[in-house]
């Protein structure tokens, strides 16, 4: 019997030959609310015994002492039931010993680097063959939990400064004396290049081998080959073909054995090797698990779970661990940052025929002329109701939307454009380098190799300052390029009282986590297309400032000052010093990533 605590939720764990009926009764009677049991399900059989798992979700709603007093009846209970039970068959514990996992939280596009919900998934198969997971955001602090840890499982940043340059690295060496095994996955296989002389003999003398980070990298789909298909770890399947992001120039220690090879760039890379530490212990490091998809494919999934059995030194099965967990744990969590960016925010009027659509993040805006209407902006597919429902709430009619217009080729701007296209029959224009990905529905994006949409055609290949006019008034698009290749500044004028406003809705000037600016093969004129842009939006006269993303302009306090506005006050919309402070503060960020990157030795990265 244990408590877990992860993330806000309790986990109570027992082993029981009851039902899952009987399971749920027992939580009545400890009178614990219906709402604050969140799920009861079976994870696994130990010997004649059912181990089942409840995992309990705090209620805001309720008081500290009543959420207390409700888990310790609980556990009281479930203590009782188990205490009661006949211990296993052989008089052992069921559990073959602790494995921790260890995690962090994200810091790549949703969908790839899942740390934490991916060494959950783990730790729900390692659960099937006898094996007792602890998953732990960064290092644990209670010690405690290392006590009888039989192998340590990272993904995570580098982790050779991770476990070696931090606090915990007189824990980390004596765990491995112990003879503890070690598992790294993807980015934690590496070392950085600058602390390699520094660390990296202790690196591979605990892994057998290691990359240097961001020296030579690829996507790419080969064939997943095994070099020894008689070793433990390769048990249970067999070639097949992968989809990932491949770490060139790995460097592996003569004592370690390759067991994983692809080919990419026309040269054959190994992506996974074993090795036994001549002091004791086992590990195993992969650069595979980029993208979480990988992980709900079965084969991908046994091999990590084959090696993690392995170094723990417990007998991998002929046919392979099991990891044939229930969907629950296999699917991705909703992305919060699309849950955010879908929030209702009230429709409002910016200036003159100039309307926000929008949701509190993904910015759309409405652009009203006698012979039609511009919309600029799809966001998600789940987001178009939301649109529509703004438009119309304004008094204005979907049907009337004549032009559909993007700021880039990203799913938060234009993953709905299919379902709008469909709705209002509006002709679709499209800046040439994003025309192909969104036609596609996601195809041939940088970096974001997992983002696709319903595909919609494209009407109109715009080029840079082409003009695009309805009923008197005239959008100018202009290229800004490099957050993506086709990214598109808005331009035109309005009218309020006798005078004249330049807007300009900027596309986007960000580099997001994850770009390189430098030696990027997948991309590799980017540094020379952000200064571009940057040139250009400079250049732009404006008035209005407004942005794809409403946080751009400070969308939300300008809404509630313009609500409290007299009618005499300047409109807060305008707003051209705003406009020059934030094109120069994202400059300034895109010049000190690029000089970064440019002290960065030999990164031949994609």
């Amino acid at each position: 019997m244990e408590t877990i605590h992860d993330s806000g939720r309790i986990r109570l764990l027992g082993v029981s030959n009851v039902t899952l009926e009987q399971l749920q009764r027992l939580c009545q009677g400890a009178r614990v609310r219906p709402r604050f049991v969140q799920t009861g399900y079976l994870v696994g059989r130990v010997g004649e015994r059912l181990e089942y798992a409840i995992t309990i979700c705090p209620d805001s709603f309720l008081r500290f002492a009543e959420t207390t007093i409700m888990l310790k009846r609980l556990l009281a209970l479930l203590v009782l039931m188990v205490v009661a039970l006949p211990v296993a068959a052989n008089g052992q514990s069921p559990s073959k010993g602790k494995v921790l996992l260890i995690g962090k939280q994200p810091d790549h596009p949703y969908g790839s680097h899942m740390y934490l919900h991916t060494g959950r998934m783990l730790g729900e198969c390692l659960r099937l063959n006898g094996l007792e997971p602890i998953v732990s955001d960064g290092w644990p602090k209670d010690s405690a939990l290392l006590r009888d840890v039989k192998t340590i499982v990272v993904y995570t940043t580098p982790a050779a400064e991770f476990l070696l340059d931090g606090p915990h690295r007189d824990q980390v060496e004596e765990l491995m004396k112990q003879g503890v095994g070690l598992v790294t996955i993807h980015w934690a296989s590496a070392v950085l290049q600058k602390n390699l002389d520094r660390l990296g003999d202790q690196w591979i003398g605990y892994l057998g081998g290691t990359w240097v980070s961001n020296v030579g990298l690829s996507t790419d789909t080969s064939e997943l080959k095994q070099l020894s298909p008689k070793h433990p770890i390769c048990r249970g399947w067999s070639n097949y073909e992968l989809h990932d992001e491949y770490y060139l120039n790995p460097t592996i220690s003569k004592q370690a054995q390759p067991l994983l090879q692809v080919t990419t760039k026309g040269q054959d890379v190994v992506v996974g090797w074993a090795f036994e530490r001549p002091g004791g212990g086992r590990a195993y490091a992969t650069t595979l698990g980029h993208f979480y998809s990988n992980f709900q494919n079965e084969s991908f999934r046994r091999a990590i779970v084959n090696a993690i059995l392995w170094t723990a030194k417990v007998e991998v099965p002929e046919s392979g661990a099991r990891v044939d967990v229930p969907d629950e744990f296999l699917k991705l969590p909703p992305d919060p940052a699309q849950a955010t960016s879908d929030a209702a925010f009230p429709p409002h009027r910016v200036i003159g025929n100039t309307y926000y659509v929008g949701s509190k993040a993904l910015a759309s805006y409405l652009i009203t002329t006698p012979d039609g209407h511009f919309l600029i902006n799809s966001g998600y597919e789940e987001t178009v109701p939301l649109i529509r429902a703004s438009v119309e709430s304004l008094g204005f009619k979907m049907r009337d939307v004549k032009a559909l217009l993007a700021s880039h080729a990203h799913a938060d701007h234009v993953a709905g454009h299919a379902k709008l296209k469909e709705l209002t029959g509006a002709k679709v224009y499209v800046m040439r380098g994003d025309d192909a990905v969104i036609a596609t529905g996601g195809q041939g994006q940088y970096l974001y190799d997992e983002s696709r949409w319903i595909p919609c055609p494209v009407d109109v290949v715009l080029d840079d300052t082409q003009k695009v006019t309805l009923g008197g008034v005239t959008l100018v698009s202009h290229r800004t390029p490099g957050h993506t290749r086709g990214c598109t500044t808005w331009t035109w004028q309005v009218a309020e009282g006798d005078k004249k406003y330049d807007v300009v809705v900027i596309g986007s000037p960000n580099v997001n986590p994850g770009y390189r600016l430098v030696k990027n093969r997948g991309y590799p004129e980017i540094a020379a297309d952000f200064d571009k842009t940057f040139t250009v939006l400079k250049s732009l006269p404006c008035d209005v400032f407004l942005g794809a993303h409403g946080e751009y302009y400070g969308m939300a306090a300008k809404y509630e000052r313009a609500q409290r506005a007299k009618e005499s006050d300047k409109n807060p919309f305008i707003d051209p010093e705003g406009y020059r402070a934030y094109v120069k503060l994202k400059e300034g960020v895109f010049r000190s990533i690029l000089a970064d990157q440019n002290l960065e030795k030999d990164d031949n990265r994609q």
